[in-house]
This record gives structure tokens, sequence and C-alpha cells, in this order.
């Protein structure tokens, strides 16, 4: 039967995913058998480089084999950053200098926003954890510079457009 093998209503999932939906805590622990994490044996070391500039920022990054490391500095706050969430991996920022406003909010499987919008100020010393699943908007002021770890190294397939108004 061809229905049998449809997959079009199947969406991908990660153990992030099933501790959000708190899941029976054995499922983590199936999960967790079949997919065991992978322990690094070297240690890596490396310099940021700039991977991205134009007239709102400069993006400078260093990736490792299963994470990343940016570094941010605003130029321009006319538009909005981000806009964006991931499936794949979360974010954590940390905020040296500057500052402004950080919103987020939840999506579901497809990419629709299901949660409510989260407004966070944001200022020097400020970290902020964004899980999968989680679109973002960034309003900052000028010269705001933040640093950022990334669960997964840079992906432009894991980067889906989900504005938040």
């Amino acid at each position: 039967d061809k229905k049998e093998y449809d997959v079009s209503g199947l969406t991908e999932f990660d153990r992030e995913c099933l501790v959000y939906e708190k899941v029976f805590p054995a499922i983590l622990d199936l999960h967790d058998h079949i997919f065991p994490m992978q322990k690094t044996e070297e240690v890596g070391s490396g310099y940021l480089g700039i991977v991205s500039s134009d007239d709102r920022r400069d993006i400078r990054e260093f990736e490792f084999s299963n994470s990343s490391f940016q570094d941010f500095t605003i130029k321009n706050s006319t538009k909005p950053l981000a806009q964006h969430y991931h499936r794949d991996k979360f974010e954590v920022f940390y905020f040296l200098e500057g500052g402004g406003v950080v919103r987020t909010t939840r999506v579901d499987l497809t990419g629709k926003i299901v949660g409510e919008i989260k407004e966070f100020q944001v200022s020097a010393g400020s970290i902020i954890r964004i899980p999968a699943y989680h679109t973002h908007r960034f309003d900052m002021l000028p010269n705001t510079r933040f640093v950022v770890f990334s669960s997964k190294p840079f992906d432009p397939d894991d980067m889906y457009t989900c504005p938040i108004e």
C-alpha cells in the first residue's frame, strides 16, 4: 500500500524537542540509547574570521567540528536582525556592549508561530538562550556587540524565515 510509506506528514525531531514537549522519561532514555551523543576527543582552537560584513553588521566566526562561535558588531539599527528560527540547533547570545530588544516565540514543526511573543531588554552582560523552533528578532542599538555560541556549525539550510512583527 503506497500510503503506508507516505512521509509527507512526518517531521524531524531531536532530543531538545522531546524535552520541550515533556515526553515520558523512558522515551528520552530510548532516544539517548539509539542516538548517543558523540564525544569530541580532540581540542579545537582557531581564530574568528570575518564571514559577513554589510551596512548593518560585521560577523566574525569560527566553526568547530560540531558547534560554532560568532562575534557580531551592529553598525546600523534601521532594520531588525534575525527574523528566523532553526530546527537543528540552539544558540546562546552574550551581550558585551550596547543593547536593545530581543523578541522570540515558539513555532510548530511547520514554522507557524504558536507561542506568545516574549520581549527581552538586553544590555552589556545579558545572556539569552534561544532553543530550536523559536523564531527570534533583534532590534539592537548601533555599536552593540555580542558573541554567540551555536550548538552546531552554520548551515544555511537550517535557517527558516519567520518574521515577528
